[in-house]
Parts: structure tokens; C-alpha cells; sequence
């Protein structure tokens, strides 16, 4: 495993989530099987899971939680700027 600091993260929380969830309920929910699944977990099956992971960090894309609400870098630098503006009034 290589990669850069976004992809190990990304691949932490990956790994992180199959491991909670388990592989045999991941197969059931995408209609494979666990043995498919194991394969691609251990890079036996195709694209590895770095592979997919260094896919999604070069098209600029990541993994974060299903919950996580998230906005633009330039909402955010806005979202700042007002707070600021704001705790000085």
C-alpha cells in the first residue's frame, strides 16, 4: 500500500467500515459473495481496493461518512469570512 496521506485515509475508513459491518452482509447487499468479496479485499479479484481508492483521490473525489454533511471548499472560506465579520460587530 502507497499512496498519499488521502489515500491511506480514505483506505483506513474502508477497511475500517468492512471490518464493523462484515464481509458476508456486504456481499448480501451488492448480491455477491463473500468469497468475491474476500478476493477484492485481499486484491485477487480485479481492481484492488488501492486501486479504486487511488481512482476516486485522482478524479479529485473521497470517502467520507454517509452522514457527514459537506460543503465547497469556497463555501467554506465564505462560511469563515462571515463568522468573522460577524464576532467583530
Amino acid at each position: 500500500m502507497g499512496g498519499n496521506a488521502n489515500t491511506r485515509k480514505m483506505r483506513s475508513l474502508v477497511l475500517q467500515r468492512v471490518a464493523e459491518k462484515g464481509q458476508k452482509r456486504i456481499a448480501e447487499r451488492i448480491e455477491s459473495t463473500v468469497t468475491r468479496i474476500s478476493r477484492f479485499f485481499s486484491g485477487n479479484g480485479g481492481l484492488t481496493l488501492d486501486e479504486v481508492i487511488e481512482t476516486l483521490d485522482e478524479n479529485d473525489l473521497k470517502v467520507v461518512d454517509k452522514d457527514a454533511i459537506t460543503i465547497s471548499a469556497e463555501e467554506y472560506a465564505a462560511l469563515k469570512l462571515f463568522a468573522r465579520k460577524g464576532l467583530k460587530d
